[in-house]
């Protein structure tokens, strides 16, 4: 009747009318969540909420953040029962360099200001902070006492007709390819660094956060595999002309050959940050390294410039950086099951993935910028 009151449904609204736009059930109550549980959507969305309101850490963060406090923790005991003679200071202010990086990012996080940036920042400290504790356990493990792997490794190279020393003086014979090639091959950390820069500006999460689980899990991986059986690569057994070397600017010469098999013998009287290199042959992180940029471009605008400068680094990392052959395919194996792990870690939102490094597919409110 025209003077009676409407219907009324339950929730108070008239009847045949529709649940306002801008009500919000964000107020209604939610179950926990377990952050590594794929069947919730993952670690990554467990925590993106109050990663984006705080300057809380996402669970990809925490990871490699702990794992490098993990890695340090055993640096100091190993060094304590050692006696090792270790440049802390030089470490300290490493990592207190990372502690800024990451203490700003947390800050633009906090205040919601440039949220790329915030990623990009906390990662590329995450990045400075877990290198120094990884190499720095690595140099620890020195000198070695257990017998080495090479020559296994040489015996796998005779078998598939590849031998380091015929390979550096096929490149004497052709030194503009050989000179691009070491640029190559010193671009490699600057390369991880780029792509880190890329991931956080663009507020792709998902891949940025798959790339910190992945780069720890290989780094794990790679300084395990070496304990259990360490190599340090031909250039400690064979002798390249130093004619050869300047020729094609050789980044793992002769003279770096005889400091590995010293080290090898004798360990460092100090370990010092500075004088920090690569020392693992098998397997091969350049290789990890270079997969990783590639795979973790795609579905970006650099991902072809990244294709065509990591082709060539398997040829730059055989030379220049005084490779078997076997560590190539060891640093391959490396990567994907790091990458698995990362993937499994990080699922993303079901139904969103186009990849297997999740290109294009966003997690945690990021979008999906090229």
């Amino acid at each position: 009747m025209g003077g009676d009151s409407p219907i009324r449904r339950s929730d108070g609204l008239p009847a045949g009318r529709a649940m306002p736009k801008y009500v919000s059930w964000s107020c209604v109550p939610r179950r926990p969540r377990n952050p590594w549980s794929a069947c919730e959507g993952g670690m990554e969305r467990a925590m993106a909420d109050d990663a984006r309101t705080g300057t809380r850490l996402y669970s990809a963060e925490i990871l490699a953040l702990a794992t490098s406090g993990t890695l340090f923790a055993a640096s100091l005991l190993l060094a304590t029962q050692s006696q090792q003679s270790v440049a802390w200071g030089e470490f300290i202010l490493w990592n207190a360099f990372a502690a800024v990086l990451i203490g700003g990012g947390l800050e633009r996080r906090a205040l919601n200001t440039s949220p790329g940036a915030a990623h990009a920042m906390i990662s590329v400290g995450l990045l400075f902070n877990f290198g120094s504790s990884a190499a720095l356990l690595n140099y620890l493990l020195f000198p070695i006492e257990r017998e080495m792997i090479d020559p296994l490794l040489f015996r796998i190279d005779r078998q598939l007709g590849y031998f380091w020393g015929d390979f550096v003086h096929f490149f004497d014979r052709m030194p503009g390819i050989g000179v691009a090639l070491s640029y190559i091959y010193n671009s490699a950390l600057f390369q991880v660094l780029g792509v880190i820069v890329l991931l956080g500006l663009t507020e792709r999460q998902l891949q940025l956060h798959r790339f910190l689980v992945a780069g720890t899990v290989s780094v794990c991986l790679t300084l395990a595999i070496w304990w259990a059986a360490p190599s340090i690569g031909p250039s400690a057994y064979y002798e390249i002309p130093e004619s050869i070397s300047d020729n094609i600017n050789l980044v793992v010469d002769t003279a770096y050959g005889e400091e590995l098999a010293q080290l090898a013998r004798e360990g460092t009287a100090t370990i010092q940050a500075r004088e920090i290199s690569g020392v693992i042959a098998f397997p091969s992180l350049h290789t990890v390294m270079a997969c990783m940029v590639v795979v973790f471009t795609l579905g970006t605008r650099l991902f072809l410039p990244a294709l065509a400068l990591n082709a060539p680094m398997i040829p730059a990392t055989l030379a220049h950086g005084g490779h078997h052959l076997s560590d190539v395919f060891g640093g391959l194996a490396v990567f994907i099951l790091a990458l698995a792990a990362a993937v499994w870690m990080l699922p993303g939102p079901a139904g969103r993935e186009t990849g297997a490094a999740g290109a294009g597919a966003p997690s945690g409110g990021g979008r999906n910028g090229q």
